[in-house]
């Protein structure tokens, strides 16, 4: 296996005619909601969406965008708005429907992105993809394979501060 330690990786989605970056939900700032993952490591994806919103706050819209649990999303809020979706596919039910759409993989606790396999408890990612319930909506995962990796990745991308 190809672990790398302490990787974050930005994936964004293409397909003719249509692609998403990580922060296509810029421009629409006001249809996008936080939606952190219940299933697993609640407390640090509830934390993460805190902190997310709070830093696309300072970074450029000064709006706090609506944070909800992933238990709480209506089909109505997923088919009208941009989705930021904190966690995994075990720890956020959304991700979780979504998985056979990503244009990543997850493992049992790893990711693979572009021919590479990363498991390090670190490694996290963010990537974007067309909301497949409604085409003119992103959806943005931002995932780490721990905890502190979900924590450590949302600051510096809601700060626009990742590195290349």
């Amino acid at each position: 296996m190809n672990e790398q330690r302490e990787v974050f990786i930005k994936v964004a989605y293409w397909k003719p005619g249509k692609s998403f970056t990580i922060f296509s939900f810029d421009a629409e700032i006001e249809n996008t909601i936080i939606v952190f993952g219940t299933k697993d490591e609640e407390l640090a994806n509830r934390e993460a969406a805190n902190v997310l919103q709070q830093a696309l706050k300072r970074r450029k819209h000064n709006i706090a965008l609506p944070i909800k649990a992933d238990t709480e999303l209506s089909e109505n809020d997923i088919k009208s708005n941009h989705l930021i979706l904190i966690g995994r596919p075990d720890s956020n039910l959304l991700i979780n429907k979504l998985k056979n759409n990503l244009p990543i993989s997850f493992g049992p606790r790893s990711f693979q992105a572009r021919d590479k396999i990363y498991a390090h408890p670190e490694s996290g990612i963010i990537f974007s993809f067309e909301n497949p319930d409604n085409a003119r909506f992103s959806i943005v995962v931002v995932s780490g394979l721990s905890a502190l990796a979900t924590l450590n990745i949302t600051q510096p991308f809601g700060e626009g501060t990742l590195p290349n």
